[in-house]
């Protein structure tokens, strides 16, 4: 007998796991041509944007540019980009020295500090990856998410990150948005923004994260076509495996009805034909090794569809949930 998501039969968990049997995913994916891989991937993208919620009216993409800070090779500016007419977007804005026309890596952080996160080599799982793309010569953006850095409501905030994020996302719910979609919204908003500085070549975009912000990196590649090149570090596996066996899924992450289309396969195959890297480590407590592999192959299916079956790789390693950067640190290198 399978094993069952939780000891009590009578959980809310077993509910679900019996009943996605009766009711499989409507858009999983089955194409065997590249041309009705190409329709699935239309409807599916279609599907999955409507599913995330409302996408806020764009803002002015002002940007209030409060703090230059120098460093060897580079500097480093802290700004307010005014994303929607209802809230701005705190981020760090990393230019190599002498930049113009420069490739642009979108480097996105994780549950934790916020944005100050992918800059430091002192946060053991980060490894500075924001910081390191700089030096190659990228613009890199890092921009704060909710609820995290300067977006913690510290008059609302929960004894942890997934109360702040499970309560954000049940308030957000109440107006038809979710934290997942306003976040990959002010990605999407600051790539917009980027396309306006001097300092930066929009049309060489890549986008990479690490956890959380591999999540966001994922629905926001999958959803924008002007993003060439992705990393997804330590965010991929099947949904239920880290969301229905393991309590591992927070508010921030939750895209209402998701598996009532498909799972992260599909997500992450509205990247194809587009180059994408997927770092795993096996002992990752977050995404369980066995749940990463059943997606794996089902995305190489999607991508040998596409004919594209070199486009897809993934580094394996043994160290828990954190950025390896083996290959990820030169993805970016031909944009």
């Amino acid at each position: 007998m399978q094993k069952l998501p939780s000891e009590n039969q009578y959980g809310l968990n077993n509910f679900f796991h019996r009943w996605i049997k009766d009711h499989p995913p409507a858009l999983t994916f089955t194409a065997r041509t590249r041309p009705a891989a190409q329709q699935w991937q239309k409807k599916f993208r279609k599907a999955l944007q409507a599913a995330m919620g409302t996408v806020p009216s764009m803002g002015s993409l002002k940007a209030r540019i409060v703090e230059v800070k120098r460093f060897p090779g580079y500097r480093r500016e802290k700004i307010y980009l005014q994303t929607s007419p209802w809230h701005d977007l705190p981020l760090y804005l990393l230019i190599p020295d002498g930049a113009k026309n420069a490739p642009v890596v979108m480097a996105l952080h994780g549950h934790g500090p916020g944005k100050a996160s992918p800059l430091s080599l002192k946060r053991w799982n980060y490894r500075g990856y924001a910081t390191e793309y700089v030096r190659r010569g990228f613009v890199v953006a890092t921009p704060d998410f909710y609820p995290f850095g300067e977006r913690v409501q510290k008059d609302h905030i929960g004894p942890g990150f997934e109360s702040r994020c499970n309560a954000g996302f049940v308030t957000a719910s109440l107006y038809g948005f979710t934290p997942l979609m306003l976040n990959v919204s002010d990605v999407m908003r600051t790539m917009d923004y980027l396309g306006k500085r001097s300092e930066a070549d929009t049309r060489r975009l890549g986008c990479m994260g690490l956890s959380y912000g591999g999540t966001v990196a994922m629905y926001t590649t999958a959803l924008d076509m002007r993003i060439k090149r992705a990393v997804l570090s330590c965010s991929f596996g099947s949904i239920p495996g880290h969301g229905l066996f393991l309590d591992e899924l927070c508010g921030s992450q939750v895209v209402p009805g998701i598996m009532r289309l498909g799972d992260m396969a599909e997500i992450a195959g509205c990247i194809a034909p587009r180059p994408l890297l997927l770092e795993a480590s096996r002992n990752d407590k977050h995404f369980p090794w066995p749940a990463t592999q059943s997606e794996w192959s089902r995305l190489n299916r999607i991508y040998d569809i596409f004919g594209a079956s070199d486009q897809v790789r993934m580094d394996v390693f043994n160290d828990g949930h954190r950025f390896y950067g083996k290959n990820a640190l030169s993805w970016f290198d031909t944009l």
